[in-house]
């Protein structure tokens, strides 16, 4: 079988590469909640050693993807409804702290760039194109969060996103929640126009706190 990471490997960053492309199958939910991440299987699909498998493991354990249960081993790990409205809650002031780092004279540049991602997203939803839809709404986000110089803000959004991008992905399922986001974008950009940064991070705060509550509705519905 041919190693799937294709090109020669670097074992300077195999570590990470591997961690990435399991993430990655529980993010999109080819390994579900529950399921029995199998190292032998890792091992034959990426044509290498049990060894750093399970070191990519171990570390996923400590990113909450992942936790050991005695005698059946590493399982993906399962969430509530309150998991992903305490993982948005918290990714929602951490955002909307960003986004009020940065001066609503420097967001007015991308004015037309914000609006335009809008416009995109409000023609995928009417095509049912999800995955568009939400990488219009990507764009979005670092837009706004781009300017922010507060390092240590940017590194802990960082570290949240592969969390909230799991539960996102429950939204492919049920499309209808996604107007309600432009909605929301549209306030912001508002906000910004009027150059009101107090209003402009509570609908942020808000923005992003509603996605997760409508996700966390679908998902246990």
């Amino acid at each position: 079988m041919k190693n799937v990471f294709q090109s020669p490997i670097d074992h300077n960053v195999l570590p990470n590469r591997i961690i990435d492309f399991i993430r990655d199958k529980i993010i999109i939910g080819e390994i579900k909640a529950g399921e029995k991440v199998s190292e032998a299987k890792l091992s034959e699909e990426l044509q290498i050693s049990r060894t750093p498998i399970r070191e990519a493991i171990r570390l996923l354990e400590c990113e909450g993807f992942i936790e050991i249960i005695p005698r059946k081993g590493a399982v993906v790990k399962s969430f509530s409804k309150e998991d992903i409205i305490n993982t948005f809650e918290v990714k929602a002031v951490v955002e909307a702290l960003g986004v009020s780092k940065t001066s609503c004279e420097a967001a007015e540049k991308d004015i037309s760039k914000l609006e335009s991602f809008i416009d995109n997203e409000s023609k995928y939803i009417e095509k049912n194109e999800v995955v568009k839809f939400f990488k219009e709404y990507d764009k979005f986000n670092s837009t706004l969060i781009k300017n922010c110089t507060n390092q240590y803000l940017i590194e802990i959004n960082l570290k949240m996103n592969n969390h909230t991008l799991r539960y996102r992905y429950f939204c492919f399922k049920y499309p209808d929640t996604l107007s309600d986001i432009t909605n929301y974008q549209k306030k912001i950009v508002a906000d910004i126009k009027n150059r009101d940064v107090f209003n402009l991070r509570i609908d942020y705060e808000n923005y992003i706190k509603d996605i997760g509550i409508k996700i966390a509705q679908k998902v246990h519905d």
